[in-house]
């Protein structure tokens, strides 16, 4: 059975076979940098989930708790351009930017694969668009 005992010296310890007997707990996390409703920065897997749901909606997570949009392009024409015609590409900049604090090597080959993505996703919407059409 687990138990904890306080002591007033040592704050909660460990008692009844946990692992570090009569060793106090170890702190809590430090809250330094939490952004309020969460960090993002801290959590690459639910920007990545987001990533996969819509590019459009990591990149608005991106610019709404970090940032990293603001580090990686120089004005913010270029984001709000990226957003609307290549997302794909600017996450994929902003992502390698992140990594080295400039983009270079192999980090292109993934900007570029960003590139053929968004071509892709273009290419398919306009294969639909004539299906539909050629339907109707």
């Amino acid at each position: 059975m687990r138990r904890l005992s306080e002591s007033p010296d040592q704050g909660f310890i460990a008692t009844a076979g946990m692992a570090g007997k009569g060793e106090p707990w170890p702190e809590a996390p430090s809250r330094r940098g939490w952004t309020g409703i969460g960090n993002v920065a801290g959590m690459p897997c639910l920007v990545a989930l987001f990533a996969l749901i819509s590019p459009r909606l990591a990149l608005f997570v991106i610019w709404l708790f970090t940032n990293l949009l603001s580090r990686a392009f120089e004005s913010w024409v270029v984001p709000l351009l990226g957003f609307f015609l290549l997302p794909w590409t600017t996450l994929a900049y902003a992502a390698m930017y992140d990594s080295s604090n400039r983009v270079y090597g192999f980090e292109w080959f993934i900007v570029a694969l960003g590139f053929f993505f968004d071509l892709a996703s273009y290419s398919r919407a306009e294969r639909h668009r004539r299906r539909d059409t050629a339907r109707a």
